[in-house]
């Protein structure tokens, strides 16, 4: 096969970093780029080395666990470490690796299990890697999780974000040469290959940044790899290349250098024996980052700048296929080809970011979105001048003129980001009286669409990591474009490599669905259109209104805000549908598109945005008294076409909710249920209107019974229970801004629906599609006579039947513990059979009494149906 020893050159790589260049079909490239996607922006990668700073096995797990904790928002199945074994003596040296199915605080409760190793051993010099894993490749175990290992005896492990395309390939040529496979991983691949090439070098001497280069050169796809070797004891290697990955550097003492200067070496690679005679250049004090005086410091490796701010600001930022290597404290940088446009070196810089900013809240999804009147602030703080209408953007200034210049702006994202551009697109048309192309960049890369130099891109990502985004970047790059990227993380990849732009500054997003970092997208291509349009005399009216739009914007913001209580309300009507349609026009069409994405990321809800005027053209056929619809209605150009759009949906029985102006009493005559929202300047409505659709899917989601500032496992989201099952019901474990004394009023306020035992039960098999087929939930706490003593635990089901209608089959389920909300649902017998009903465990000695009788009770006196 000689796949590993005969690839002339594979180190020269012609496809763009993170694509995927195996022999796929068009669908499996697909589904490679969307898992791609998916692993680089949820896997976690942290590690730590101690150079001759004296740390326990306790002290270096507990800073592993923490550097995890930090990246636990990003979403993912499972977790795992590792490090020294207890032998300290060379020749029976050991890797401990720890891995752990499901969270953070199962693998820190492993880790104190582990009998053989003892936590009070200190270590003056050591090396430890920590991960956690979102399954692209295997099932999420124990065994797929990473660091995955080179063989039994762990002598190489590794932790990789993204993607290997070719691992295939690879693992058949090492099976061959007899290595054994044990996990369904492309990572592990990666180990079985740094084995390969140790086990077959020439010299005793290889270093271990020449084993990971030559790896590295055999690799496709997307990838952030760090690596750790019995071998090469207190030494570590990290290398990147599509997938971000920094280092982070403490000590107490001064430090060598600012600058890391790059070394490098070109050859050509005909086979694993030649790979091993070649070396780096030799390392002296003047190639390396250390500490004067071969002092202690201390080297943090992260995926992240969350995992790293509370240890150090200090980070370098790793370039593409960079190979950093750290030994005896120095950490030096390799790269294996010089090309024209590579800087020289690697800067240290400094993170503006505080660690409370970082941290998570304690339902940070809620909270980033009522952070939303301050993070527009700041976008627009020492921008914005109010006294004279004047804007600058201190990242375009001195590109301006060739901006200005320009044929056409093509603004390209992903998701949110999108959309934050669909949302300009028409204020920036109208300010800079240029065409502007917003696109989607999965599409763009797609149809390999003509840009030419007189062009102006635009990339508009929260992280600046987006794969996507990313590629299309550097596709418009080599055709010469002018690039500016528009994102939320200083020394993002975008950042870097764009030729100039905007940060956009809305704070530390840690929330999967993206609240905050939208409006600021927003408002940061609204100033960019203001300071296009400061030399055109016809348009500083225009000007004028837009500017006192946005400095009175975060007030209006907090007004919307308070609408919460009421939003809720209307959540409560909404958790148990499948579907929801949202339909506007004009500006707020980006509004009903986002609020769409926003219900269906995080609750799960079939949802669709709609543009009002497409509505006779296919989307009025979903439209019944049974389909939730929700309408954005603003006194805009468009408003008496949306009232078209109104009147067309209540005339086939739609029960529209409208988000209107507050003075707007003519859509208010037609709505189900209306949401009166403060005016501002039509170009900026669409932040005022997105935010109750962003309330709106945070509670659908926690009604739901969904975490919703998390994303689910890589298996999809947990099954959702049926409508209006009991066991949809808030999650206890989500605190709110309203705190307890909300639920406590709720609870209070409960009314159950009571049973018509003249109904005829056969009914329900009747009704239409989209009708509940079992009652609305009741409240455990609303029940008058029962207190929370009932239901102390675990031990047996409940069920009972109705004794007015026999197949009626009922039941409860109810969280366990003291305290908990639970509910009382009544379904057909018929519709049960076959099936496992969810019913709460109940013990009649725990209770007090006999498990029927209280049944009976229940039944006597709430029944619903």
């Amino acid at each position: 096969m000689g796949l590993v020893l005969n690839l002339k050159e594979h180190h020269q790589l012609k496809a763009p970093s993170g694509a995927c260049t195996s022999h796929c079909s068009p669908q499996e490239s697909s589904i490679c780029q969307m898992t791609l996607d998916k692993a680089l922006c949820f896997s976690g990668i942290f590690a730590y080395m101690n150079y001759r700073v004296p740390r326990t096995r306790k002290e270096i797990f507990e800073t592993l666990i923490k550097g995890l904790q930090r990246l636990e928002y990003r979403g993912y199945d499972s977790a795992g470490v590792a490090i020294d074994g207890n032998n300290h003596e060379v020749k029976e040296r050991h890797i401990q690796l720890v891995k752990k199915k499901g969270k953070v605080k199962a693998l820190d409760e492993e880790l104190y299990r582990q009998d053989s190793m003892d936590l009070k051993v200190e270590f003056e010099t050591h090396f430890g890697i920590a991960h956690t894993r979102w399954a692209t490749h295997g099932v999420p175990n124990a065994v797929n999780s990473h660091p995955q290992r080179s063989d039994k005896g762990n002598e190489f492990v590794v932790i990789h974000n993204g993607i290997i395309t070719n691992y295939k390939d690879l693992r058949k040529f090492l099976e061959s040469k007899g290595y054994e496979f044990e996990s369904e991983t492309d990572t592990e691949t990666i180990a079985k290959l740094i084995k390969y090439v140790f086990d077959n070098r020439e010299t005793e001497d290889i270093t271990f940044s020449t084993l990971v280069e030559r790896v590295i050169q055999q690799l496709e796809g997307a990838f952030a790899l760090v690596f750790k070797s019995i071998h090469y004891p207190g030494e570590a290697v990290a290398t990147r290349r599509g997938s971000p990955l920094l280092i982070g550097v403490r000590s107490k003492y001064k430090l060598s250098t600012e600058q890391i200067p790059i070394l490098y070496r070109t050859c050509n690679i005909e086979n694993v024996k030649n790979i091993c005679k070649t070396r780096m250049k030799r390392l002296d004090s003047s190639t390396c980052l250390h500490a004067v005086g071969d002092k202690a410091v201390e080297f943090f490796f992260a995926s992240d700048a969350s995992a790293i701010i509370e240890h150090t600001n200090r980070v370098i930022f790793l370039e593409d296929d960079d190979i950093a290597a750290v030994a005896d404290g120095k950490l030096s940088i390799h790269r294996v080809k010089r090309s024209a446009s590579d800087d020289p070196s690697r800067a240290i810089q400094t993170l503006q970011m505080e660690l409370q900013q970082i941290m998570k809240g304690s339902a940070f999804m809620q909270k980033e979105i009522f952070e939303q009147p301050e993070s527009v602030f700041n976008t627009m703080r020492g921008r914005v001048n109010f006294e004279t209408n004047t804007v600058l953007l201190g990242g375009l200034k001195d590109h301006l003129k060739e901006i200005r210049r320009c044929r056409r702006l093509i603004v390209i994202g992903c998701g949110t980001s999108y959309h934050a551009a669909v949302a300009t697109r028409q204020v920036l048309e109208e300010l800079t009286e240029l065409p502007v192309m917003v696109e989607l960049a999965s599409d763009f890369l797609d149809r390999n669409t003509p840009v030419f130099r007189d062009d102006v891109c635009f990339f508009i990502s929260q992280s600046g990591e987006t794969a996507d985004t990313l590629l299309a970047l550097r596709y418009c790059k080599d055709r010469r474009a002018l690039t500016v990227g528009v994102t939320n993380t200083v020394g993002s990849s975008i950042s870097r490599e764009t030729d100039c732009g905007v940060h956009i500054n809305a704070g530390p997003e840690i929330g999967v669905a993206s609240t905050k970092a939208y409006t600021s997208q927003f408002i940061s291509l609204v100033m960019f259109g203001l300071m296009m349009s400061e030399d055109r005399i016809s348009l500083q009216n225009r000007r004028q209104e837009i500017i006192r739009g946005l400095r009175s914007l975060p007030e209006l913001i907090k007004e919307v805000l308070s609408l919460d209580e009421k939003i809720h309300d209307l959540a409560l009507e909404l958790y148990t549908q499948r579907s929801l349609l949202v339909m506007g026009r004009g500006y707020n069409y980006a509004t009903c598109l986002e609020g769409a994405l926003k219900i269906k990321e995080i609750t799960y809800m079939h949802s669709e945005g709609i543009l009002a005027g497409e509505l006779k053209h296919g989307p009025l056929a979903l439209v019944d008294k049974q389909m939730p619809v929700i309408m954005v209605i603003m006194k805009d150009p468009c408003f008496a076409k949306c009232q078209n759009a109104l009147q067309q949906v209540t005339a086939r029985q739609g029960r529209p909710i409208i988000l209107c102006s507050k003075d707007d009493t003519e859509s208010s005559k037609f709505a189900y249920k209306t949401i009166e929202l403060p005016h501002t300047v039509d170009c900026l409505q669409g932040i005022l209107s997105v935010i109750p659709l962003q309330l709106l899917s945070f509670h659908l989601a926690v009604l739901r019974g969904y975490d919703p500032s998390r994303v689910p496992g890589p298996l999809g989201p947990p099954s959702p229970p049926p409508p209006h099952s009991a066991s949809r019901r808030r999650a206890a474990h989500l605190p709110t801004f309203r705190g307890r004394a909300r639920q406590a009023s709720q609870a209070k306020h409960a009314s159950p629906a009571r049973c018509d035992h003249n109904a005829d039960p056969s009914a329900v098999a009747r009704r239409p599609v989209g009708m509940p087929q079992s009652p609305p939930p009741v409240r455990l706490s609303a029940l008058r006579g029962f207190g929370s003593a009932f239901w102390p635990g675990p031990s047996r089901p409940v069920r009972g039947v109705c004794r007015r209608h026999p197949s009626w089959l009922w039941g409860t389920q109810l969280r366990t513990g003291t305290g908990c909300p639970g509910a009382l649902s009544l379904v057909p017998a018929t519709l049960a059979k076959g099936l496992t009903l969810a019913c709460p465990r109940f013990s009649p000695q725990e209770s007090g009494g006999n498990v029927y009788s209280v049944f009976g009770q229940f039944l006597s006196v709430y029944m619903t149906v």
